[in-house]
């Protein structure tokens, strides 16, 4: 199964993309990282701003048209997810954790 991972952060958006199989360790397909520095566009220290938002939309969208370039089967939004799916298990709270592709 061909797995992306979207790690968002405050200083950076990192896409990975691993061939991921049950009871294998995951191979990095593709990497790609953005810079964003999401911390230093906030509001009032607690919201993000509107160039902040623009720019994270912008970075989120590329990421997405990467995985689609890439045939990716799954898309997670949190790392630990996927390790947890690579080992065939759940997101701790019973589900996946994961958004299928079609």
């Amino acid at each position: 199964m061909r797995l992306g991972v979207l790690d968002v952060g405050s200083n950076t958006v990192h896409l990975l993309v691993v061939d991921a199989y049950p009871g294998a360790r995951p191979l990095p397909a593709f990497s790609h990282k953005a810079e964003l520095k999401l911390a230093d566009q906030l509001d009032n220290g607690s919201s993000l701003s509107r160039p902040g938002e623009r720019s994270l939309r912008d970075v989120v969208v590329e990421a997405l048209l990467d995985v689609a370039q890439r045939i990716v089967d799954r898309v997670q939004d949190d790392p630990d997810d996927g390790g947890r799916l690579a080992e065939g298990g759940t997101d701790g709270r019973g589900q996946p954790g994961a958004r299928s592709r079609g």
